[in-house]
């Protein structure tokens, strides 16, 4: 059975194989009959291909042969329509393959002079020129069926024309190879070349690889490479728009593509360069450089990338790791990329300008400015919904964005991001993150952390963004919130709202909470005021419009705060509000608060109110507070010295105290930003009971104050009545303020009575020393305030009845006679100007730190002129002055004085004037005085006129420079009285002085001219240098007088008289000439008690030298009422001796020497050495006393005369002398028997009786011995 089951199977393979054969046999003859009258039937076939087509086609030959069972096809000389051809081609159909794939499978092609134009109808859309559909005639099936079997295939000198809309482009290849190689793999080498028409446009295109398998069957297997490079690609219109946006677009890139039966996959590098085309012909270096791999499986493309770059401009973006998957069919994609730089992908996006996005893209980009980056970003797009729908989820990594549409800026930001096309959200983890309502708020929102969810939904109209609760914590203060955002496309019409509540935070961390819609003054002025506080809780709402162009009115703000332990400097020049409890409500009409309570210093303020409005459309004014007030007087004192109600009050307040407490209101409307027209609104009501209140300035505390006070801005300083009590007196006053046009001022007046001593105590004004008593006064305080202000000023007026006042005359008064007195100071910034009078005494001064810089004292009646304030002038007449008593006055008032009068003098005197009808200066009464002081570089000049005095006293500032007295004139009266005028002077209390009197005068008698220097010492005073000049008679340089005092005066004198003229001197002091000569000298050395004015012939002792003079005696002329000196009458002596004295009375007797010493004591003159007169031819010697109390004379004298024929021995001498030598011998005799010759020449005279007569007797001859004398010779 078996057996012949398998010859029946051998036969049936034979009977098979032997009918293929045939089969074979009658298909190989048919196909090379046919392939034989191919040719033949050309024209039937172009016909039918003609029609097939609908285009015209030419052949030129037609042939071919059978290469086994596969039939193999020439054509030359092809063309179809009008401009494709083809010079030759050879295919060859493979049978078998055919029949396997049911299609015309060609096995081998040879194609050369390729010739094909194409044609761009419409945009993207190409046809053969020629053809109505190209489609039609090129069937891509063909292609795929045969490439699996195509052993050969050579295209050579391939030319392709395309026309496009824009631009023509040529293609062409002159060696397209592809070439069977062992184990079914082929071989494939195709260099491209395109160009465009003009050249501009360049690539080059060269693709080598291997393959095997066919597509069809899912066998195919090959690797592939890919080359391309070009320039100006952008001109290759035919593939996309890209020429409108770029511009010397550049390529090189190679592709390393692998395809088997479990993976395909391509591999490539890719730069390109290129300008990006911007407005204005601009232009933009790019360029990108990328490594993709990309995994090909049945329904999609897996993409990776190693690295891409793109670089625009300087600014390179990175992308590092891509992985994605595209869908076969290109629909549907998704990628996750590791970390993607927001910076460098917004900084290239705004490099792109608008060549990539609208402007409006990009000024959002550029308003957000985004930073950090997204991790692990994973998208998806999916093009085949209605609507391509996309999926990004990603995580934010330290993010920052910034504000845009009122959205807020963002920083640190980090969360997972979930979104598609109509919605999304985002979820907040986040540690040290910070958000900024720019647009909205002025400062950022810091956070510790941030914990929550915000979504967003977007739909055709609006884009709306929410939040859940969202939780927020920094440095202790936490915070819940929900935002709530609507966006439609009409940016006028974006709102918001956003909800927030805090808890227990720091208030100075407050302000940024607060939007800048509110009044910018008022945050201004919250920003500057608030110092330090807590904040209990809070609650905001923020809802409204979002553009910043949209109305105020749309932006709505509620908020309130409740406060603790606030400091607020509401003002600058106002007291901080400290510990400030309270409720504030904010929101767009402003802040308000009620019964909260606060601290100004260390007064409390209770039922506070807080008021700042703002108007709508206008900017907040007024901090407005009101409140009750209690306190210290302290307290209110500082609000008076460090408000700017000082100012209003001129500082006045500026040094005054207070004890004790105080109650009362106070309400003030403060500008929020100070400005020049803007005034600070006060009211402050309070009452004080039994206060004390001190003024340190003035040194005066007001005690036991009681009244009620009132300052308020528009009515002033107001007090009906108060009282207290002053220096122990009480006192009545009030307070007004008057409000003028042109000037106002507060009004203080007073009423009260005080003790002069209680007024001493306190002013220390020394000339109060002199006024004893009380009386009652009146005072009104002036101050003046507002923009056309003076000084303030304080008036005060008195009778000063039962007071005493103890002033040298005429200014004292005794304590029952009245006497007003005005008084009117005005006080300056550093000093006063003073108005007062009493009596004839009036004043107007200008004071600088209680020192007298100018102004006008004067006595007399009123002076009407103006007053200049320059220096100080002194005018007046007094009756009397007694120079005794005002130098005491002010010697007493410089004893308890701090302020030297001296000083203020002459600092600030210019001219002193008085006239005094009568001076008394040391008991010398000067009647008449003109008086003018003046004031010269370091000195003051007074110049002294009346009848008996004239000159000028100059005293230096420097205490230690002498005193200058030039006197034209001094007259001593001659009358009776003192002896001693210095008598009551101290020597050692009187100032050097140099003193200089060119004429003095004693009574009418003159006594020359005088000068000295006065130098005072511990024990007195001398008189140095004294020279003068009396009658004749001179005291030459050298002499002084010394005054010393010890209990009692005592006075000396030492020193040279120089006569010039001996008979003029005597006739100057009264005498008879009897006796001529010149440059008499004489010294003296006198001493006498009291002063050197109490000088007197009777009581002073002393030694008197006769030193030299010459001149000669002659007979006196007593006429003239001269007297006569008896003792030097020369005629009277000759008769007395007897001797013919005819020639000396006719020619006056001549001597050439005088000397002698005498003492003198109280009037008695006693001759110590002899004076002795020496002549030419005689000699007089005297010796004795004189006593000037009685006149007497007590002397002897002797003459020793010449030998002469008046000598009774003349004739001895005859005798002796004879001859011719007489005369000779007589001289020799006398030069050397002198001695001898001179006593027996000489006579001795007792001089006795008075000067005036004196008793001259002979006592005897022969005798020149001035010894003890014997009875005279009668």
């Amino acid at each position: 059975m078996r057996r012949e089951l398998f010859k029946y199977t051998v036969r049936s393979l034979q009977f098979g194989i032997l009918v293929f054969l045939i089969v074979a046999a009658i298909y190989v003859s048919i196909g090379r009959i046919v392939l034989s009258l191919s040719d033949v039937y050309r024209d039937d076939l172009v016909y039918w291909l003609e029609e097939r087509f609908d285009v015209d086609l030419k052949i030129a030959s037609i042939n071919g042969h059978w290469d086994y069972f596969d039939p193999e096809i020439v054509l030359n000389g092809v063309l179809l329509g009008e401009s494709t051809s083809f010079d030759h081609v050879t295919f060859q159909i493979g049978i078998l393959n055919s029949l396997i794939e049911r299609t015309v499978v060609i096995t081998s092609i040879d194609l050369r002079g390729l010739k094909i134009f194409l044609e761009e109808r419409s945009p993207g859309k190409w046809n053969i020129d020629g053809f109505p559909d190209s489609s039609k005639f090129f069937d891509p099936e063909l292609l795929l069926s045969s490439l699996p079997y195509l052993s050969t295939a050579w295209i050579d000198q391939l030319e392709v024309k395309l026309k496009g809309i824009r631009n023509d482009y040529i293609l062409s290849t002159q060696d397209l190879i592809l070439q069977s190689a062992n184990n079914g793999v082929r071989r494939v080498s195709a260099p491209l070349q395109i160009r465009s028409k003009d050249t501009k446009f360049k690539a080059s295109i060269t693709l080598l690889g291997n393959y095997s398998g066919s597509q069809k069957k899912k066998d195919f297997e090959g690797d592939f490479y890919v080359d391309i490079t070009g320039t100006g690609l952008e001109h290759a219109s035919y593939l996309t728009e890209i020429n409108r946006r770029f511009a010397n677009i550049s390529i090189d890139s190679q592709f390393w593509i692998s395809l088997n039966r479990e993976d395909k996959g391509i591999v490539s590098s890719i730069d390109i360069e290129a300008s990006l085309l911007g407005s204005d012909a601009e232009k933009l270096a790019v360029a990108g450089d990328f490594a993709l791999d990309l995994k090909v499986s049945e329904d999609q493309f897996k993409i990776s990338g190693n690295e891409i770059n793109i670089e625009v401009d300087d600014k390179v973006f990175i992308i590092k790791d891509l992985h994605g998957a595209l869908s076969s069919n290109l629909s549907q994609v998704g990628f996750m990329i590791p970390v993607l730089d927001l910076g460098q992908l917004s900084s290239s996006l705004l490099n792109l300008g608008s060549r990539v996005a609208s402007k409006k893209i990009l000024k959002a980009i550029e308003s957000i400015s985004p930073a950090g980056s997204l991790r692990e970003t994973f998208v998806y797009l999916d093009a085949e919904k209605p609507k391509s729908e996309y999926q990004l989820v990603s995580l934010l990594d330290s993010a920052e964005f910034g504000s845009y549409l009122g959205f807020p800026k963002m920083r640190n930001l980090s969360g997972l991001i979930s979104m598609n096309s109509d919605r999304g959200f985002v979820d907040i983890d986040n540690e040290d993150f910070y958000l900024n309502f720019k647009s909205h708020f002025n400062e950022v929102w810091p956070f510790d952390a941030v914990r929550g969810r915000m979504l967003y939904q977007n739909d055709a109209e609006v884009l709306r963004i929410s939040s859940g609760l969202v939780e927020f914590s920094h440095e202790g203060l936490k915070a819940f919130g929900k935002v709530k955002l609507n966006l439609p496309r009409d940016e006028g019409e974006h709102t918001w709202a956003l909800l927030m509540s805090v808890h227990e935070s720091k208030l100075l961390e407050s302000n940024r909470y607060l939007p800048n819609t509110l009044s910018p003054r008022l945050l201004s002025w919250l920003d500057a005021a608030v110092i330090a506080g807590e904040v209990e809780e809070s609650g905001l709402l923020f809802h409204g419009a979002l553009s910043k162009n949209s109305p105020k009115i749309n932006k709505i703000f509620e908020s309130y705060f409740r406060l603790r332990d606030v400091d607020l400097r509401y003002h600058p020049e106002w007291p901080e509000l400290s510990d400030l409890n309270a409720l504030f409500y904010i929101n767009n009409a402003g802040v308000f608060s009620n019964n909260g309570n606060a601290k100004i210093h260390d007064s409390n303020l209770e039922n506070a109110k807080v008021n700042i409005r703002i108007p709508y459309g206008k900017e907040a004014k007024n901090f407005v507070l009101s409140a009750d007030i209690k306190g210290s007087l302290f307290d209110g004192v500082r609000v008076l010295n460090e408000t700017p109600i000082a100012d209003k009050i001129m500082n006045v307040s500026k040094h005054w105290s207070g004890t004790g407490k105080l109650w009362g209101t106070v309400k003030l409307e403060i500008p929020l930003v100070p400005l020049e027209d803007d005034e600070i609104y006060t009211d402050v009501s309070i009452s004080l009971a039994d206060n004390d209140f001190s003024f340190a300035d003035q040194n005066i505390t007001i005690e036991k104050i009681n009244g009620n006070f009132r300052y308020e801005s528009y009515s002033g300083l107001n007090s009906s009545r108060f009282t207290g009590n002053l220096f122990g007196e009480e006192i009545f006053g009030s307070i007004t303020t008057e409000l003028r046009n042109q000037s106002e001022e507060v009004l203080v007046d007073m009423e009260g009575t005080i003790d002069v001593i209680d007024l001493y105590e306190w002013s220390g004004q020394p000339i109060l020393s002199r006024f004893k008593g009380e009386s009652t006064y009146s005072a009104s305080l002036h101050i003046p305030f507002g923009n056309n202000t003076e000084g303030s000023y304080l008036e005060a007026t008195s009778n000063l009845s039962g007071i005493e006042i103890n002033l040298p005359a005429p200014f004292g008064k005794n304590e029952t006679t009245e006497r007003t007195l005005f008084y009117r100071e005005e006080f300056l910034e550093t000093g006063s100007k003073l108005n007062f009078s009493l009596g004839e005494l009036s004043a107007s001064l200008l004071t600088d730190n209680a020192l007298v810089t100018g102004g006008r004292l004067h006595v007399g009646p009123t002076e009407n002129s103006e007053v200049s304030y320059d220096s100080l002038v002194v005018t007046g007449i007094l009756e009397q002055a007694d120079y005794e008593d005002w130098h005491q006055f002010f010697l007493d008032m410089e004893n308890i004085s701090d302020q030297s009068l001296k000083s203020m003098f002459r600092d600030n005197s210019q001219l002193i004037s008085l006239d005094i009808d009568c001076l008394n200066l040391y008991s010398l009464p000067l009647f008449g005085i003109k008086a003018n002081v003046k004031r010269l570089s370091g000195a003051w000049s007074a110049f002294l006129v009346n009848e008996d005095l004239s000159g000028e006293i100059i005293i230096p500032d420097d205490g230690e420079a002498s005193v200058v007295v030039n006197l034209d004139r001094l007259r001593f009266p001659r009358a009776g009285g003192a002896t001693n005028p210095l008598g009551n002077l101290l020597p050692q209390e009187l100032a050097g002085t140099k003193f200089t009197i060119k004429e003095l005068f004693y009574g009418d008698e003159e006594f020359g001219r005088w000068s000295f220097e006065l130098r005072p010492d511990e024990t007195g005073l001398s008189l140095i240098d004294l020279k003068g000049r009396v009658k004749g008679v001179s005291l030459t340089e050298g002499s002084r007088i010394d005054w010393t005092y010890d209990k009692q005066s005592a006075s000396s004198f030492e020193g040279n008289i120089w006569i010039e003229d001996l008979g003029i001197a005597l006739e100057k002091w009264g005498y008879a000439s009897s006796v001529e000569g010149s440059n008499f000298n004489l010294s003296a050395s006198l001493v006498w008690d009291g002063s050197p004015a109490a000088i007197d012939m009777a009581v002073a002792e002393g030694q008197i030298k006769l030193l030299n003079g010459k001149g000669r005696f002659v007979q006196a002329d007593p006429g003239a009422a001269l007297k006569l000196l008896g003792v030097f009458d020369f005629a009277q002596i000759g008769r007395r001796l007897s001797f013919d004295f005819s020639d000396v009375v006719s020619k006056g007797w001549s001597f050439h020497g005088i000397q002698g010493s005498l003492d003198y004591k109280k009037g008695k003159m006693s001759i110590l050495e002899p004076i002795v007169i020496e002549g030419s031819s005689s000699t007089f010697k005297l010796a004795g006393s004189v006593d000037l109390n009685t006149r007497e004379l007590d002397n002897d004298m002797i003459v020793t005369l010449l030998v002469s024929r008046n000598l009774p021995w003349y004739a001895a001498y005859s005798a002796i002398a004879t001859g011719p030598l007489a005369g000779l011998g007589v001289l020799l005799a006398q030069k050397i028997l002198k001695s001898q010759i001179n006593q027996a020449s000489s006579a001795k005279y007792t001089v006795s009786g008075t000067i005036e007569s004196p008793k001259i007797e002979l006592h005897s001859l022969f005798n020149n011995s001035l010894g003890t004398r014997t009875s005279p010779i009668q």
